[in-house]
C-alpha cells in the first residue's frame, strides 16, 4: 500500500519540476499532502488489520478469521480513493500540456492514453 503512495508522489515531484505557474504550485502541493496522508492512513490501516496480532496476516484465512476484523470495507475504501488519486495525479498536468502549444504535443497523447487506460481498469474493478 504505502508503495503506491510513494509513486504517486513521485510522479507529484516529477511535475513539479517540469511545469511551472503559481496555480499550479498551489494544487501541487495539495495534491501532495493529501496524497501523504491518503498513503500514511492506508499504510497503518494495512498493518494494524488484524489489530496487533501482526503474524495472523501471513497466515492461513481460517487464523484471519478468528483474530482479524472483516476488511472488505477497508479495501472498497482504499480502491474507490485509489482511483481517486490516480484520476487527480493524471489530470492535474493537461491544462498545461493543453495549451496552445505548436501542432499537438506527444505529452498531451500520453496523459490521455492513461487516463483511458486508468478508466478502463476502474471499470474492470467495478465489475469483479
Amino acid at each position: 500500500m504505502p508503495a503506491l503512495g510513494f509513486t504517486k508522489l513521485s510522479i507529484l515531484f516529477f511535475y513539479r519540476r517540469i511545469f511551472r505557474g503559481k496555480i499550479f504550485d498551489i494544487l501541487s502541493w495539495t495534491v501532495i499532502g493529501i496524497t501523504a496522508v491518503w498513503t500514511v492512513i492506508f499504510g497503518f490501516l494495512f498493518i494494524f488489520i488484524c489489530g496487533t496480532t501482526f503474524w495472523v496476516v501471513w497466515q492461513p484465512i481460517a487464523d484471519k478469521q478468528d483474530y482479524c476484523r472483516d476488511s472488505g470495507g477497508r479495501q472498497i475504501g482504499f480502491a474507490a480513493t485509489d482511483v481517486c488519486t490516480d484520476l487527480v495525479t493524471l489530470v492535474l498536468p493537461i491544462p498545461l500540456v493543453s495549451a496552445p502549444f505548436d501542432p499537438p504535443c506527444i505529452l498531451t497523447k500520453n496523459f490521455r492514453a492513461l487516463m483511458v487506460s486508468k478508466g478502463l481498469a476502474a471499470a474492470n474493478v467495478d465489475s469483479t
